[in-house]
């Protein structure tokens, strides 16, 4: 399994580094350490995100994909980027085929999760209840990984993560509509 934290916020991970030691830089790649001695690579993107990979277990197709700038990233401003529920990082695990959230995301469980993965199941993803109270995101991929395969489960996860949250919003909107017409009846 390979760990990927995703910064939105550029500034975000120079924050997280500052307890790290700079080791080497290879190909655009900063390569660091941290006090337990576990090492990183690390690579900012014009500004507009950066990643953070850990070393250990990392596969050559999975650096090889993450190396080259992926658009679809910038995209996820727009769904994690609103005051409700800001996050400028996105924790991914990547694992034989499949591309994982992280609870960090706290994706609360959504009413009819079940329904709701046999409508999209074709799509390539799915919402996994982990717990009583949290889902993640688990998005079907093929390997060896692409820098054009990446960004495209990328904008998926974008699209699912969207869904989400409409979704989510719409489920109160109902729930407060009701309760408000119910108490007009009491």
């Amino acid at each position: 399994m390979v760990n990927v934290e995703v910064y939105l916020n550029v500034r975000s991970l120079k924050e997280s580094l500052r307890n790290f030691t700079v080791e080497d830089q290879v190909n655009g790649w900063t390569i660091v350490k941290n006090k337990n001695n576990e090492k990183y690579i690390v690579r900012d993107f014009d500004e507009s995100y950066s990643i953070l990979i850990y070393v250990e277990g990392l596969e050559d197709d999975i650096f090889q994909a993450f190396s080259n700038e992926l658009s679809s990233i910038k995209k996820l401003k727009e769904v994690l980027y609103v005051p409700e529920r800001w996050n400028d990082r996105i924790d991914l695990k990547i694992e034989s085929n499949k591309l994982m959230t992280t609870p960090s995301l706290d994706l609360e469980c959504i009413t009819g999760i079940e329904l709701l993965n046999s409508i999209i199941k074709s799509k390539g993803f799915r919402y996994e209840k982990i717990d009583e109270c949290l889902v993640i995101i688990e998005i079907e991929i093929t390997r060896p990984l692409s820098s054009i395969l990446l960004d495209g489960y990328i904008n998926l996860l974008y699209h699912s993560l969207k869904m989400y949250y409409k979704i989510k919003k719409a489920q109160e909107d109902v729930l407060l509509k009701t309760a408000l017409e119910y108490m007009k009846s009491i």
